[in-house]
């Protein structure tokens, strides 16, 4: 039956039933269908997915998002978080240095005429080193002292005339002096024979103009001797500074003369000298140098990025011959090169007796305030995870679980615990870089590790 014999057929019977004239409540032609719940209907579908979920969400902790592996407890390095005090240092070099180092200068140019020490000599203070010539200054110095005997001969004829002019009005003084008192007792004796008729008038007065023209001599002369006397006084005071200078220039010529011998200025060892015999050498050339040797200094090289955090009167420590020796930062040269600059450094008891010029020593430069806390052992963990995670070691040592931590200062030795970590856990102090995507370490033969080792 072909389609168009199908939609007669169905049109036929539709007319069919609109003549019965029957209800079509009666003969109903479609029949409700009761619907389920949508769990009934879904039911074994939603199960099935929540049974696969839970079986991959198990998978995926326990083989999946959770890492792990094994190692054995040989290939790593462990240490115990401990109570302590951490030291804020550097590690630095330093080279021993005499305190006090003094240079030779030429203090008179001349040709070298002999060499009495040889390098390395110790020496003791003003003894000669080094002989200079200088004919020159020979034959200047000889006029300065021929001129200067000069000068004081015409000095001392000045000082002895003077001294005849004060002799000279003390003797005339004396005279006037006696003429007052030859008069004074011839009047005395005229007087009386004036009075009774024995004496001329004429030679009392006589006596008398001669007795005033005297005491006015004499208060003339008395005032020429003071006179003579200030002006004697400021003479002698000038001759006196003069006689001085005189003495201070002469003894400057001899100080030149000597100069031409370059003595040790102190005692110590003579590190330098470069003074060959015949050699000619300027005023204030340098010809050697001179190293105290009763006390030393050290002298390291600090990295520029600590030079803001360096300052004079910080510590710092080295190990000598067994021992520990304190330092203490006693001049900082500010000058960069190379990225570095020096720092001087002067033992704080003494200088060691077995250090030497030149000779190195590492030392720990303290650049913070220590602090009490928890320390852990410094190690390739710190680089590796730049201090954010670690391995905690469990205590029955099977099994090393990874941590987030939060460390602080760090030195070449030791690292400041700040959170995540408490005393006497154990963490793996060695690189962790190939354990970085991993969560917990399986430690092969750790258990037994630590019963041989006495935790510390």
């Amino acid at each position: 039956m072909d389609l168009a014999q199908l939609k007669a057929k169905r049109a036929e019977r539709r007319a069919a039933e609109g003549t019965s004239g029957l209800s079509s409540c009666a003969f109903p032609v479609d029949r409700p269908i009761e619907r389920r719940p949508f769990l009934r209907r879904h039911g074994g579908v939603i199960g099935l997915c929540v049974a696969l979920l839970v079986g991959g969400g198990y998978g995926c902790v326990h083989f999946g998002l959770h890492r792990r592996a094994s190692v054995d407890w040989d290939r790593l390095t462990v240490a115990a978080v401990v109570p302590g005090t951490f030291h804020d240092y550097i590690p630095v070099t330093g080279a021993v240095q005499p305190l006090t180092i003094v240079y030779l200068d030429v203090a008179q140019g001349g040709q070298v005429a002999e060499r009495l020490v040889e390098e390395g000599t110790v020496v003791a203070a003003g003894q000669p080193l080094v002989k200079f010539r200088n004919a020159a200054l020979e034959l200047q110095v000889t006029g300065d002292e021929a001129q200067l005997a000069e000068r004081l001969f015409q000095l001392s004829s000045v000082n002895l005339q003077l001294e005849d002019a004060r002799l000279q009005h003390q003797r005339d003084l004396a005279a006037v002096e006696a003429n007052i008192n030859a008069l004074s007792l011839q009047l005395g004796r005229l007087r009386p024979l004036l009075a009774e008729g024995y004496a001329k008038r004429a030679e009392v007065e006589d006596a008398e103009v001669s007795l005033e023209r005297s005491r006015r001599e004499r208060a003339a002369v008395a005032a020429a001797h003071a006179l003579d006397q200030r002006l004697r006084e400021a003479q002698t005071r000038q001759l006196t500074e003069a006689m001085a200078q005189l003495q201070r220039n002469h003894a400057m010529a001899q100080r030149t003369l000597d100069d031409l011998t370059v003595r040790a200025p102190i005692s110590g060892q003579l590190t330098a000298l470069d003074a060959e015999v015949g050699a000619f050498k300027t005023s204030g050339q340098r010809i050697g140098q001179i190293d105290g040797q009763d006390a030393f200094k050290v002298t390291a090289l600090v990295d520029e990025f600590y030079l803001n955090r360096v300052s004079t009167g910080q510590q710092a420590a080295a190990d000598l011959d067994g021992r520990t020796y304190s330092l203490t930062v006693a001049r900082i040269r500010p000058e960069v090169k190379n990225r570095q600059f020096p720092v001087d450094l002067s033992f704080n008891e003494g200088t060691p007796p077995s250090v030497r010029r030149g000779q190195t020593l590492q030392l720990r430069l303290e650049i913070g305030s220590p602090a009490d806390g928890l320390v852990v052992a410094n190690g390739a963990f710190f680089n590796g995870s730049g201090g954010q995670l670690v391995f905690v070691v469990t205590p029955a040592g099977d099994r090393a679980n990874r941590r987030h931590v939060s460390f602080g200062r760090h030195n070449p030795q030791t690292v400041e615990v700040l959170a995540g970590l408490a005393a006497g856990e154990r963490i793996v102090t060695s690189s962790t870089a190939d354990f970085g995507d991993l969560d917990t370490l399986d430690i092969r033969n750790g258990s037994s590790a630590i019963e041989r080792e006495p935790r510390r």
